[in-house]
């Protein structure tokens, strides 16, 4: 558990000190990452109410199992932002508003 909070760290500081020096570079669009998190934010609200209709439904599962299927959701959905927003930043950098 150490290690994997040591990788996480790690990859979190060079996310960090990487996208810090982008931005000095960057203009940022504040409407952009507006539409980024709600398109971020909305599938996986639907997830977890998705999961509590089925329960009161009757269907029931292991909560490991929910986890998991929200884990990959959130995952899927976190590497499409960052594709979107990767996209975005090469825009600004590039000069190509279009």
């Amino acid at each position: 558990m150490l290690l994997a909070g040591i990788i996480f760290f790690a990859n979190q500081l060079f996310t960090f000190i990487y996208q810090k020096e982008k931005d000095r570079h960057s203009e940022v669009f504040i409407k952009e990452y507006e539409l980024y998190n709600m398109l971020r934010i909305v599938p996986i609200h639907l997830t977890l109410l998705a999961a509590a209709l089925l329960r009161d439904l009757g269907i029931t599962f292991e909560s490991k199992v929910v986890l998991v299927v929200f884990l990959l959701i959130k995952t899927a959905i976190d590497i499409g932002m960052y594709v979107c927003e990767d996209k975005a930043f090469k825009k600004i950098e590039f000069g190509n508003t279009s």
